[in-house]
């Protein structure tokens, strides 16, 4: 339980950063196929333990990319965020980009 905070002294902190995320990311062969591209926003709450909890996707052009930016995230460790010095929980978004080379 416990407060959820929108903003805290120190921000969570994705680990390995935005490029690990994206190197981890499983383009879906049919989105691939379809030429589909776009950027899903993942939102979730980033617990004390770092992991993300309660994920949802908006903005998402297709299904199949709303459901690997939702795995991708989901498997993705943080540094918690802080408030005060200790742990809290805070609400996050993530942008996952779907860009064909």
């Amino acid at each position: 339980g416990g407060s959820v905070f929108d903003v805290v002294e120190q921000e969570p902190v994705l680990v390995g950063g935005l490029d690990g995320l994206a190197a981890r990311l499983v383009y879906p062969e049919s989105a691939r196929r379809a030429s589909v591209e776009g950027t899903v926003y993942v939102q979730f709450v980033v617990d004390v333990d770092g992991r993300p909890r309660h994920l949802t996707a908006v903005g998402a052009t297709s299904e199949a990319l709303r459901t690997a930016a939702l795995d991708v995230v989901q498997a993705s460790q943080f540094s918690p965020g802080r408030q005060r010095g200790r742990a809290v929980r805070v609400r996050y978004t993530l942008p996952v980009r779907f860009a064909l080379r």
